[in-house]
């Protein structure tokens, strides 16, 4: 049974609606707003992004909002729409400031082909829940937070077998301690198993996987000043182990030409990464200006393939490594510049504050994956400089507005 059918969907959402116009009336600071944009851009197809949502605020303690967010694909190599909707609230009196929050997720139909194969399922509809308590000891503000996901997707088909995947479980644990607000130390760990079903919810394939990171945030904010920096940097390890056989049992046909095919691989990754961010006030506008790094330092990916022909088509058993990489020395480098209004009064007690963002990007050692040997993959289509130029000028560019009352 899925989480959230799509024909009911609306009902749910005139359900929030209901929420926020009886609770709009106690409201002391009520804002609506909205943003939209490209997340990357080719000829060829695009990834966009449009987000909504309304907030409020009274007794000066309470505080909640719902946002909703869509994700859509019409790249060649890759085409779904994704839709979230979250709800959150939050108590802020004196040394405690606990908080909840939740959302739902699905998608249409995913369809992904890359190098001639091809990846089709019909959605998926999962939900999340989470909380976080901070409060004060002495000088330092203690957090711990917890998340949990699911996610359940459609009949599917990976390539040359039928299959799904399916996350039974995500969960995250956090913890952080803040200093005068301006220091500030975490710690996360995260269990994310990921199966690979049949079409009749029978495990093909299972997975282990975690990930545990650490960082710091320096804070540096100046009386009087018109501007507010920090920095924050860490680092994560993540590792994931996988197996699974397939069998003419378990794919419903008789899985030719093999007898069997059994896979095994593991991943695991160790990345460090920083970002600097500076706000600057100005009369009437204000920027934001970020800038940050992400590297992975060591690492492997190796998948292991066992299978066997049926007869007249080879005796014996094959044993091989089918995909052997070192992640170390792959990376990303970012840039985000914000500009938005201080806030135009358009009659009393309503302000509207409009902005736009730009993110430019810079990746190095992705050679390594489009060919598992080193090879450097299959010969690329020059592309030519207006289409170049249309991609850097449109990806990551975005615009967005807000009204308060």
């Amino acid at each position: 049974m899925k989480f959230l059918d799509r024909k009911g969907a609306p009902d749910l959402l005139w359900g929030f609606l209901i929420l926020f116009t009886v609770n709009h009336g106690l409201a002391e600071n009520f804002g609506i707003g909205g943003e939209g944009g490209i997340l990357f851009y080719q000829d060829e197809g695009q990834i966009t992004f449009g987000a909504g949502g309304v907030s409020y605020k009274y007794g000066g303690v309470f505080e909640n909002g719902l946002n909703f967010l869509k994700i859509s694909s019409s790249m060649p190599w890759l085409s779904t729409d994704i839709s979230i909707v979250d709800y959150s609230a939050g108590i802020d009196v004196n040394l405690l400031r606990p908080k909840i929050a939740g959302g739902v997720i699905t998608s249409s139909d995913v369809k992904i082909v890359t190098d001639g194969a091809k990846v089709r399922n019909d959605g998926a509809d999962g939900f999340y829940v989470g909380s976080s308590l901070g409060f004060d000891a002495r000088n330092i503000e203690i957090t711990p937070s917890f998340l949990f996901a699911k996610v359940k997707f459609g009949r599917g088909d990976f390539y040359k077998f039928y299959g799904k995947p399916d996350v039974p479980g995500l969960v995250h644990v956090g913890l952080s301690a803040e200093y005068e607000k301006t220091h500030r130390a975490g710690i996360a760990y995260e269990r994310f198993d990921v199966d690979i079903l049949n079409n009749r919810a029978i495990t093909l394939f299972q997975s282990n996987n975690y990930s545990v990171g650490m960082n710091y945030k320096y804070s540096l904010r100046v009386p009087q000043k018109p501007w507010e920096f920090y920095v924050v940097s860490g680092f994560n390890y993540a590792e994931i182990s996988a197996g699974g056989a397939l069998t003419a049992a378990n794919q419903q046909y008789a899985l030719f030409p093999y007898a069997f095919y059994n896979l095994t691989g593991t991943v695991d990754a160790f990345a460090g990464w920083t970002m600097l961010s500076l706000d600057i006030q100005g009369k009437y506008m204000e920027q934001r200006i970020k800038a940050g790094a992400v590297n992975v330092f060591s690492g492997k990916i190796w998948a292991n393939a066992h299978y066997k022909y049926r007869k007249g088509f080879g005796d014996e058993e094959v044993n091989e490594d089918i995909v052997k990489i070192n992640p170390a020395g792959t990376g990303i480098v970012f840039s985000i510049y914000s500009l938005e209004s201080r806030g135009l009064t358009v009659v009393d007690g309503v302000n509207v504050y409009l902005g736009l963002r730009k993110i430019l990007g810079y990746y190095w050692g992705m050679d390594k994956f489009t060919d598992a040997d080193g090879k450097g993959g299959h010969a690329r289509r020059e592309a030519d400089q207006w289409g170049l130029m249309k991609t850097v000028l449109l990806s990551g560019l975005s615009g967005n507005v807000r009204i308060m009352f």
